[in-house]
């Protein structure tokens, strides 16, 4: 797969940019089978639980820009929201604090979680794409994650439908250091890989705990967009369950 960091040229391939951003054994990959994965069961998530990420734009290279710092923290407001044609969306307040300027912005995201297994963003895309590349699309259900698929479309990346982003999902597990609750904890992640001629970024789902423990998306060149970004969680709060 043609991947910004998985190319064994690239002083950025995510094996040593876990160990070089990420807490202590992140990112490190189990070989158990497909069967053993531990992604049976999709993300539970629950209001009042709490997502800290620290965010950097990377350069062509993958290095990060250290006065590009930021630190993200999502607030799980309700899984139970009316919004995109469906009454169970859990809505997400994310708070992005710009650690050189002290810079706040806040906004709020929609998610899915279906008992089909389907994993899905409300306007991932047309997010990307236009941060990205400044154009304008429909925002849309985008599809982050199936149960125990290894391939799926995630979504178009233009206006009419005819180009599409794929989604892949390795069977082997990765593993994170986080903080969970005020305890350091160590657990196992499925990696997401998306590619299109536009576009190229990875992310890492848990079910248990519930977390997303990174994102990373690379540039692309052949589009004109130099610049990457890369999120990583550091903690993570639970609600009562």
């Amino acid at each position: 797969m043609r991947r910004a960091i998985a190319r064994c040229d690239n002083a950025f391939h995510w094996a040593i940019a876990l160990c070089l951003f990420a807490a202590p054994l992140s990112g490190c990959r189990n070989t158990e089978s497909p069967e053993e994965s531990s992604l049976t069961t999709t993300p539970v998530f629950k209001a009042g639980d709490r997502l800290i990420f620290d965010g950097w734009t990377t350069n062509l290279y993958g290095y990060t820009l250290d006065t590009s710092k930021t630190r993200h923290t999502w607030d799980v407001l309700t899984v139970t929201a009316s919004a995109g044609g469906f009454n169970d969306v859990i809505m997400v307040r994310e708070e992005i604090l710009h650690l050189k300027t002290s810079a706040t912005a806040v906004d709020t995201f929609l998610l899915r979680v279906t008992s089909e297994g389907l994993l899905l963003r409300y306007g991932f895309l047309a997010e990307l794409v236009k941060q990205r590349e400044s154009r304008v699309i429909p925002e849309r259900w985008d599809t982050l994650a199936v149960l125990n698929a290894s391939v799926w479309t995630v979504g178009p990346l233009d206006s009419a439908g005819r180009t599409s982003v794929t989604a892949s999902a390795p069977p082997q597990d990765d593993y994170f250091n986080v903080e969970v609750d005020g305890l350091s904890s160590i657990f196992s992640a499925r990696r997401v890989e998306m590619e299109s001629d536009q576009l190229e970024y990875a992310l890492w789902v848990s079910a248990s705990p519930p977390c997303f423990p990174r994102f990373e998306e690379g540039p692309s060149p052949f589009s004109e967009v130099w610049k990457g970004s890369l999120l990583v969680l550091r903690q993570l709060q639970l609600a009562p369950r």
